[in-house]
């Protein structure tokens, strides 16, 4: 099933007593590209005949399949493709800590990546052509971790707008600056300088995006002492390593 609604449709669908509780917002893929509006191409290319036809193999092929009412067929993980998903498992698993974890505020979601991630490495074998009483391999196991990490991304992004206090505008920016800059450390008078002519910046603003921003573990506090040991005014931040290149999250 695949679903085209607003975002505000979403919003609204999470405010429903017990939708997130009973899990049905976590069994969504979400996807929430940017618009195109302003730069769309106007007179597009119809899908070519060689596409149509190998969408009309794939799904053809599995409604072709032999069905066994008596017998549910079970599709099974060859030994690569079981260890990909582990890792897929392995790096998710300490990021949903309560308070502390990363998609602490989403694991309704992220507690069903990986049957989510099952269920479409199953689909992804039956499109290519493989029969149900074969054995999913690496390539495909590949295939569907790689949709996980990206949906992961995409329902981080989606979850946010769905907490119960709104995110303070300055945090997003933040974010950005410390990706993009491979920022690991830095005091609240560098950061100042550096969003002091954006539109959400006040030093009240400024301090209520790194309350946030260390309320959720994105960024750690430090003290720093003077040559005689007092305490200076401007305490030093650590980055989080997850919003660092090489983490296969960011």
């Amino acid at each position: 099933m695949g679903l085209l609604v607003q975002p505000h449709v979403l919003d609204r669908a999470a405010q429903i007593p017990g939708a997130r509780d009973s899990g049905l917002m976590g069994r969504w893929i979400y996807g929430a590209p940017e618009s195109t509006l302003g730069d769309r191409e106007i007179d597009t290319e119809p899908p070519s005949g060689p596409a149509l036809k190998a969408w009309d193999h794939a799904v053809t092929s599995i409604l072709a399949l032999p069905r066994r009412p008596e017998q549910r067929p079970i599709i099974h993980l060859s030994h690569e493709a079981h260890l990909e998903l582990r890792e897929l498992r392995a790096r998710l698993e300490p990021l949903q800590k309560e308070v502390v974890g990363r998609y602490a505020h989403m694991t309704d979601w992220t507690g069903k990546l990986a049957g989510t991630t099952m269920r479409v490495a199953g689909l992804y074998h039956l499109a290519q052509g493989h029969r149900h009483d074969t054995s999913i391999n690496l390539e495909t196991m590949r295939m569907a971790t790689t949709l996980a990490r990206w949906a992961t991304a995409q329902a981080e992004y989606i979850h946010r707008s769905w907490r119960d206090t709104p995110t303070p505008e300055g945090v997003e920016h933040v974010l950005k600056w410390i990706r993009a800059r491979k920022i690991r450390s830095f005091t609240r008078r560098e950061l100042a300088r550096v969003v002091q002519n954006a539109k959400w910046y006040s030093p009240m603003a400024l301090d209520d995006a790194l309350a946030e921003l260390h309320a959720a573990r994105w960024i750690a506090s430090i003290a720093e002492t003077d040559a005689n040991g007092r305490s200076k005014p401007t305490g030093r931040y650590l980055a989080h390593p997850s919003l660092l290149p090489g983490d296969s999250h960011d």
